[in-house]
């Protein structure tokens, strides 16, 4: 068998694999015991659980980037159209979100960070489209943004740490566009389980505080 080649075989898992899965564990175990939203610091270490740590460094830093210029941003606007009494559903409100994705796009293109513009504008959307529930602003998008940095760490950590079987080239694109395409799927369906789960949290918080409003 070549040094380049992984064992064969239907049941066979390789070194990535592994790491992959340990990584969204110990996001899950840190995120939780730290009061974030796991669904981010997971999808953030299975996105740069790279073949090499070389690749997983240079997703990281883009995803490092992407979430401190949306994260920030996000924070800024969330505050104003609370101030402002604006409600996620107003027609401004949805007019300045879109207008944000905008400016953040722009602004990702002149700084030449073309691979982190789709990270800044998710971590932008999730701030301003998700509901804040109990938490303080600055609270709620700092977690957004710390879960994030915690995915990115885990998976440079473990990916350094670990050892790793050598692919070829082609070995570690083909790898690469088959878990892309699976974490895509299933980022799509646990964002939706994440929204509902923050909808829940925010109707339990509204219930508890209509017995002070009454009196």
């Amino acid at each position: 068998m070549s040094d380049h080649q992984l064992p064969s075989g239907p049941f066979h898992m390789g070194m990535r694999i592994y790491k992959t899965g340990l990584a969204a564990l110990i996001c899950l175990l840190f995120s939780r015991g730290l009061g974030g939203y796991p669904f981010f610091a997971v999808v953030a270490a299975l996105i740069c659980m790279k073949p090499t740590f070389e690749d997983s460094l240079k997703v990281g830093l883009n995803r490092v980037l992407g979430t401190i210029i949306g994260g920030f941003v996000g924070m800024g606007i969330l505050a104003g159209v609370t101030a402002l009494g604006l409600d996620q559903g107003d027609l401004v409100y949805d007019v300045l979100v879109a207008l944000g994705v905008m400016f953040l796009i722009k602004l990702i293109a002149l700084i030449n960070r073309a691979p982190a513009a789709v990270i800044t504008c998710v971590t932008f959307c999730s701030i301003l489209l998700m509901p804040v529930g109990q938490a303080s602003i600055v609270q709620y998008s700092l977690m957004r943004i710390l879960d994030t940095l915690l995915g990115v760490f885990v998976a440079l950590l473990i990916n350094e740490l670990l050892p790793k079987y050598r692919l070829s080239a082609q070995e570690a694109a083909d790898l690469e566009t088959k878990l892309e395409a699976q974490i895509e799927a299933r980022v799509t369906e646990t964002m939706d389980e994440t929204m509902a789960d923050d909808l829940r949290r925010a109707e339990a918080g509204q219930e508890r505080d209509k017995p002070d409003k009454d009196q």
